[in-house]
């Protein structure tokens, strides 16, 4: 077995479980209405703790595949390291901050501004999943052109 390829499957794995848990969780809870709020909101909350082990398997292996290279720290790692903290500090506020402020306001007129703001969070966080995967793809693309 190679150096990094447990780094990679475990990678790999993460990004099945993160960026699959918050795509299925942003479509649960975009253009949500009221009346299916708390339904949608019950599986979104179930479906974090796979988000957050995803999250955190890519984190570490990433650390993983970091100590295992031998060449020098690119411009695009550093802006993904950058998307990465955005997407933590993000998850610690939607599940953490506004869930629990999501259905504790389910019902009442102080709803819809929470639920607003936990929308507009997860769609950076949303975009901060695509733009690191493409960042990924992208930097492997140009390494394998580059051959």
């Amino acid at each position: 077995m190679e150096e990094n390829s447990l780094g990679e499957i475990l990678h790999s794995i993460g990004l099945i479980l993160g960026l699959g848990g918050a795509l299925v969780s942003c479509g649960f809870m975009l253009r949500l209405r009221e009346a299916i709020a708390r339904r949608r909101g019950r599986i979104a909350r179930f479906i974090a703790p796979f988000t957050w082990t995803g999250l955190l398997l890519l984190i570490v292996s990433g650390i993983m595949l970091m100590a295992g290279s031998r060449h020098p720290y690119p411009l695009w790692l550093g802006i993904k390291h950058v998307l990465v903290l955005v997407i933590l500090v993000d998850a610690v506020l939607i599940h953490f901050l506004f869930f629990p402020r999501f259905f504790a306001r389910l019902g009442t007129p102080d709803w819809k501004p929470v639920y607003c703001t936990m929308r507009r969070i997860g769609t950076l966080s949303f975009c901060c999943w695509l733009a690191t995967l493409a960042l990924s793809f992208g930097s492997e693309w140009l390494r394998h052109m580059m051959r």
